[in-house]
């Protein structure tokens, strides 16, 4: 592969930049402007949005990060209540807090859900630009333009970005913060040691799925000193040659590794406790420890999972590999394929192992977790996938014609599918599985129905002259805003069966 060339700002590559990533925010706010809160948003908003006016944080489970960023945009509409008015403020109860906010007091709601949104996906953009500058950095501008592309005619980026959940922005950190370290690893300066900590730590107060990073970060490390010491793990003794070898590391190499991580964790553990507000009390409920118990609580509780037409408490282990299978379009798979195969025939440069090693751990620890709950816990390892699938881009745009044929042909059909699923985004299959309408056959949840539809069902109701429906809804937005009269079945959580029902 050819090395990158200098990133000039008179490059029609930036131009190229400057054109998709707009396209991008049009499409993921076009497809958040049709629909309503999603199951979680409104605990998010109305958590973010009170402990920016009070400074204390609605116990939820999760960390902040992303709950503040929308909290900020909803500190943009005038006349909202104090939080301390609203019911269930004093017992610390985010769902009464959240829907005595949004649905019981009259408010413009989609205005307040919209603002609520919006930090979320300018964050989304600014990733973008940062996924541009990876791929260039690895591989040269048009791979750059490639994993633009695919970012910006992702679904499952597009339903993710325009909503104000914790899953794009854990992404966006969780790969902002590697790229920052091997930076680092790779130039040695302060500036990235000092972002690849502030990115930790971001990271780490987005969600907590992000934990696997530090592990990850040491590990990178130590590959990255094997490889700095011509280490070759070849032959029946390789494991006395890797123990002969680490004894010859150079101290001051190995000490300084130890030092700059150390500096990383202390950088990562001072922005948690910023985006905590430099709370005294860390192991309180609505805290980053109290509400790491909380959650590893409820992870050891099991959590109700469906595949294939089968409910589990514990989940399966191939879950989200069948939700990669199903979530991602063809041409995309097809694309993966097709990179896989030129790396299988022209070796791997030492650089993308800086891609692949974390893309691959992470999935490989989404295997044995027990929170089977769809494709947004998998984003980060489909970001890594679209700078891995960029490498067969790298060269000349006049080398190997075919080649570049079959990339444009799969993009074009890329793009096809993705302007065909607007808005419907967030319950994408691919054609292969039975598309949209046959999904929940594999996969339910966020996956399919996150409560996102209630706009569609109120046109449907108004288009057919249907009165008064029952309705059994997984959300917890309020259908009557939306003019639907309706009768309410169970929904979620599920009702305690009868006995006395056959």
């Amino acid at each position: 592969m050819n090395q990158p060339t200098a990133i000039s700002r008179r490059s029609p590559h930036i131009l190229i930049l400057a054109l998709l990533l707009p396209l991008f925010f049009g499409l993921a706010l076009g497809a958040s402007m049709h629909k309503s809160p999603t199951f979680d948003e409104g605990f998010y908003i109305a958590r973010g949005w009170a402990a920016l006016r009070t400074g204390h944080f609605l116990p939820l489970g999760h960390p902040p990060l992303t709950n503040l960023l929308a909290g900020t945009g909803v500190l943009l509409e005038p006349g909202l209540p104090h939080p301390a008015q609203l019911d269930g403020w004093t017992e610390d109860n985010a769902e009464r807090v959240s829907k005595d906010l949004l649905w019981e007091r009259g408010l413009d709601t989609d205005r307040i859900v919209f603002l609520g949104r919006m930090p979320g996906l300018l964050l989304a953009v600014l990733f973008g630009a940062l996924l541009w500058r990876w791929a260039w950095e690895l591989y040269g501008p048009w791979s750059a333009v490639l994993a633009v592309m695919l970012f910006t005619f992702s679904p499952n980026m597009l339903a993710h970005a325009g909503l104000a959940t914790t899953d794009l922005g854990v992404a966006a950190f969780y790969v902002a913060a590697l790229y920052a370290w091997v930076r680092f690893l790779r130039l040695r300066t302060v500036s990235s040691l000092i972002a690849a900590g502030v990115l930790l730590g971001l990271a780490q107060s987005a969600k907590f799925s992000a934990a696997l990073l530090a592990p990850t970060l040491i590990l990178m490390t130590l590959w990255m000193a094997w490889r700095a010491q011509g280490l070759a793990l070849r032959g029946r003794n390789w494991l006395a040659r890797l123990s002969q070898q680490a004894s010859r590391w150079p101290a001051g190499w190995f000490w300084g590794a130890v030092y700059a991580l150390l500096v990383v964790g202390v950088l990562g553990a001072l922005t948690i406790w910023a985006i905590n507000f430099f709370t005294l009390r860390p192991l309180m409920p609505g805290n980053y420890l109290g509400e790491l118990s909380h959650f590893l609580g409820l992870a050891a509780g099991g959590h109700r999972a469906y595949l294939l037409g089968m409910l589990s408490e514990r989940g399966w282990w191939y879950y989200h590999l069948i939700a990669l299978a199903v979530k991602l379009p063809e041409s995309t798979i097809l694309l993966f394929l097709l990179a896989l195969m030129l790396a299988a025939g022209r070796h791997m440069r030492t650089r993308e192992w800086e891609v692949v090693f974390p893309g691959m751990l992470y999935l490989a620890a989404s295997l044995v977790i027990s929170l089977n709950v769809g494709v947004r816990y998998l984003l980060p390892v489909i970001l890594l996938l679209s700078l891995f699938i960029a490498r067969i881009a790298s060269g000349p745009p006049r080398s190997g014609m075919l080649r570049l044929a079959v990339i444009g042909i799969l993009l074009l059909v890329n793009v096809a599918i993705t302007l065909r699923t607007f808005p419907n985004f967030i319950s994408y299959f691919n054609l292969v599985s039975g598309g949209s309408s046959n999904g929940y056959r594999i996969l339910v949840d966020s996956n399919l129905d996150w409560g996102q539809d209630l706009p569609a069902l109120a046109d449907y109701l108004r288009e057919t002259d249907a009165d008064t429906v029952y309705l059994s809804y997984f959300g917890q937005a309020e259908p009557a805003y939306y003019g639907i009269d309706y009768i309410p079945l169970p929904g979620w959580p599920p009702p305690t069966p009868d006995p006395s029902r056959p």
